[in-house]
């Protein structure tokens, strides 16, 4: 998990990864690099913390779910 901030340091931990602008693109929170998941600013581009850790329990409900399949 790279805690990143609100820019994107696009490099071998990000290959693979969809990256449009600022914002990497998931679907579900998954990542288009399988078993990557993402949330918070690096998708959404920067927003605030509470915006953040609403994305953070949304992509680990997506995780467990992901998991239990």
């Amino acid at each position: 998990i790279y805690a990143i901030g609100q820019n994107i340091a696009a490099g071998e931990a990000f290959a693979g990864v969809t990256i449009e602008g600022n914002k990497i693109i998931t679907q579900d929170f998954q990542t288009s690099k399988a078993h990557i998941f993402a949330a918070g600013d690096a998708t959404n581009g920067g927003s605030t913390v509470v915006q953040a850790v609403k994305e953070a329990k949304l992509a680990a409900t997506a995780m467990l779910k992901f998991l239990a399949d």
